[in-house]
């Protein structure tokens, strides 16, 4: 079997050159495309990882920094044109991968026929379940209920959605719906696509028999300015993704309404209680501004 890896970097040259390395080393039958998408890193890492890595894998560097969303659309935009693959992977850069991780995945997801799958996230340091996946969402809130206890027990088990750090899609989904949401630049994106892959009969799940050992906030260099700009992105996000959902019919309008009235006063409550930092509790408050004037734009503005 034939598969893709998106690995996307940007101004990460140790993280990226570990997660290359693990998925070079993992072992197995399956063949493996790794293209690595470089987000227009301006600290001389695309430059060195081509030279750790040349005619070992494949390289794309994006103009500009398109965020997540957009670098993975880009990677998948080139796997689909340059090879034939059965499934395609994207994963985040602070991630390591286990031993026949590929043939495992790959593996449940066929004999199970799942087009959106992600494996069980581990803390990196202490290797302890971080995440198994989201059960459903508490909607006045867009608030995850999370799965928990299930590692160990099942070989796969259904989600509403899992984690895009390390998400692997099938040729068939992608072939026939768009990607990912670009405007969200960072965050959100697994939200959106795994509720409307399902709302369209697709099934999503989380792979019991694979890990990945996640960095987290190891990797993050988390300055002020990268805390802010957090903050505003989840915010604002949230506001993109209601909207999305409603849409979609995932949302009525009541529930839409609910949501516009108590996810900006929880954000308030959240900005009080950060006053001290000024600077963080007005991009949160820009967030919800910028999130309820936000406009959807249609899919193929963005997509294949």
């Amino acid at each position: 079997m034939e598969i893709g890896c998106i690995v996307l970097n940007w101004n990460n040259y140790k993280d990226t050159r570990e997660c290359i390395s693990s998925i070079l080393s993992s072992g197995g039958s399956v063949r493996k495309n790794i293209v690595l998408v470089d987000n227009f890193s301006t600290d001389s890492s695309y430059e060195k990882l081509r030279s750790d890595f040349d005619k070992k894998i494949h390289f794309l560097r994006n103009d500009k920094n398109m965020g997540y969303a957009g670098g993975i659309n880009a990677g998948i935009r080139y796997i689909l044109k340059n090879f034939s693959c059965r499934y395609i992977i994207a994963f985040n850069n602070d991630l390591i991968v286990h031993e026949n991780f590929f043939d495992d995945i790959t593996d449940v997801a066929l004999r199970n026929e799942i087009d959106i799958i992600s494996p069980v996230f581990c803390d990196y340091e202490t290797k302890k379940v971080k995440f198994e996946g989201v059960r459903r969402f508490i909607k006045p809130l867009l608030h995850h209920i999370q799965i928990k206890g299930n590692y160990g027990k099942l070989e796969w088990w259904p989600a509403e959605v899992v984690m895009g750090a390390a998400i692997m899609f099938s040729i068939e989904f992608l072939e026939n719906e768009f990607w990912f949401y670009e405007p969200f630049f960072l965050y959100c994106e697994e939200d959106e696509i795994c509720v409307r892959a399902k709302m369209k009969g697709y099934k999503v799940g989380v792979c019991g028999k694979t890990v990945v050992y996640d960095k987290g906030k190891m990797s993050i260099k988390m300055g002020k300015q990268r805390k802010e700009d957090s903050f505003y992105l989840t915010v604002r996000n949230r506001f993109i993704l209601a909207k999305l959902l409603r849409r979609y019919g995932y949302f009525s309008g009541c529930e839409l309404s609910l949501f516009n009235i108590c996810f900006p006063m929880a954000c308030f409550l959240f900005s009080l209680l950060n006053m001290p930092d000024l600077k963080t509790s007005k991009a949160i408050m820009k967030g919800v501004k910028d999130g309820l004037k936000a406009e959807i734009m249609p899919h193929y503005v963005y997509g294949r």
